[in-house]
């Protein structure tokens, strides 16, 4: 028997009240996201006459057993005059009309293509890709056209993008979140963007909001419940309990954190040591980062060249305009393919032997490369140790306790924040998602010239021993850790 005794919280409340054309409702488990949806939908169609409305759903399990379910126990039994159970279609005595369809591949997609519709409901919207969604809303006829969305956290992905720039109000709870010293929670829980769309060749403003609501925010879940989600990994349950932004399935570089790694713009001191490293890319796009290093070894990449399909005489100039050559007294690393003078052929031919490597086109221009340490998974460790925050270690600009090794000025280097935090593991795999990845690679270059990380609380002074060294760093294994000991290429933390 359906009811409508339905008060809302209060995140979703102000999803209700908003009157952007795209509206998200995301929030972590239990916290109240496709019933909103639902309510929302209902009340549109006993409000408009006539209204038409697709819900959407990935897989029909899931639509049938949660959106469709939740339908039919909130809509008033009263406004229903026909259903269509074979087509999955219910019609209001108003003449409102609702679809309920999942979109398991591009073949159902287009069975809705000849349709048009006043309202879009996408439940779980991180499940699908943008151009799926493109293809979707694109059966919006013109009249009311609302895009209502529902679903949890799935990192900073394409709908994050879409929503996220605008004006934020952050989490109610960051007074009360304990993890990462309470800096990680805050994020916006309401966001408000106008872009413009294009509709029939024409460009039309629409407004996207987003509302966040973290489980904490729902007092009617169990204690037990409850329980349980605190009982989550941190990576977990800053993901499904309180929705961070910062966290997604297979993330590669779950340590990122935008509030503690992003430091604000100040002038890099003459005398720390600088490097300026190159991943240059002909079918990617070329990516030079340039870091400092201070006197006790904390990194900051404070500045970045990204451009695609262009060559060396392109890049020169404006490595040297942004390494101020004249005072330029740092190391130039590079990714060490650079200095291969063989290229693939045609076919059958295999490797052809070239003349000059593009390290040399660069020395033409006044630039000397050396080779860098391209140690893809010891490398990616050490980006995570690096990037790790340590308890005991005091912050170098704020001198607070807790903080990480590396930081990126706030607004310099924006295509290796955006990377970092995309770069992921394809599912139940250890390799990495054919992306974009040229920044990190360069910041992966660069750590890689930097010392090992070592945690000085575990080590007792004065009985120092390779055995204590070997048994606490994390991430080391073997001959890659015994190679850095020789060397003395360590930090202690």
């Amino acid at each position: 028997m359906a009811t409508t005794d339905y008060v809302p919280l209060p995140t979703p409340a102000k999803f209700h009240a908003s009157m952007a054309s795209r509206r998200w409702n995301v929030g972590g488990l239990g916290s109240s996201k496709s019933r909103p949806l639902v309510e929302e939908l209902w009340k549109l169609g006993a409000k408009y006459q006539g209204l038409r409305a697709l819900v959407v759903r990935k897989t029909f399990p899931s639509l049938q057993e949660s959106t469709m379910r939740f339908f039919e126990e909130r809509c008033p039994r009263e406004l229903i005059e026909s259903e269509n159970k074979q087509e999955h279609k219910k019609v209001m005595y108003n003449g409102s009309t609702y679809l309920f369809r999942s979109f398991e591949n591009a073949e159902m997609i287009g069975k809705v293509m000849s349709d048009e519709f006043d309202v879009i409901a996408i439940d779980e919207l991180g499940d699908f890709k943008e151009e799926e969604v493109r293809k979707i809303e694109y059966r919006k006829r013109k009249g009311i056209q609302k895009s209502i969305y529902a679903g949890n956290s799935s990192g900073q992905d394409w709908s994050y993008e879409k929503f996220y720039p605008g004006e934020d109000t952050l989490c109610p709870h960051f007074q009360t979140c304990s993890l990462f010293r309470q800096d990680w929670c805050k994020r916006p829980v309401q966001r408000m963007v106008t872009r413009e769309i294009e509709i029939d060749g024409k460009m039309v403003q629409q407004t996207f909001e987003m509302f966040v609501t973290c489980t904490k925010e729902n007092p009617y879940l169990p204690p037990e419940y409850i329980a349980e989600l605190q009982m989550l990994p941190d990576d977990e349950k800053k993901r499904y309990f309180y929705c961070s932004f910062d966290i997604f399935v297979g993330q590669i570089y779950s340590e990122w954190n935008d509030h503690v790694h992003l430091v604000d713009v100040f002038d890099i001191p003459e005398d720390w040591k600088r490097y300026r490293i190159l991943d240059h890319g002909v079918g990617h796009p070329t990516a030079v980062l340039w870091m400092a290093v201070n006197p006790e070894g904390f990194a900051f990449f404070y500045d970045e060249h990204y451009k695609k399909s262009e060559t060396p005489d392109y890049h020169a100039p404006y490595i040297h305009a942004k390494s101020h050559d004249a005072e330029w007294r740092g190391q130039s690393l590079a990714d060490p393919h650079i200095f291969d003078r063989t290229q693939v052929g045609k076919k059958d031919e295999g490797q052809v032997a070239c003349r000059h490597s593009v390290a040399d086109l660069y020395r033409a221009k006044g630039l000397v490369w050396r080779k860098a340490d391209n140690a893809k998974e010891v490398g990616k460790l050490q980006v995570k140790q690096y990037l790790k925050v340590y308890p005991n270690l005091r912050h170098p600009l704020t001198g607070e306790l807790g903080s990480p090794m590396a930081f990126v000025l706030k607004g310099r280097c924006p295509n290796l924040v955006r990377q970092i935090k995309g770069l992921k593991y394809k599912p139940d795999s250890e390799e990495w998602v054919d992306v974009e990845d040229d920044t990190t690679d360069c910041a992966r270059y660069g750590l890689m010239a930097l010392p090992r990380v070592v945690e000085k609380k575990i080590i007792v002074p004065g009985r120092m021993t390779y055995r204590d060294l070997y048994a606490h760093v994390d991430g080391l294994e073997g001959d890659n850790f015994r190679m850095g000991y020789r060397r003395g290429r360590m930090i202690g933390i």
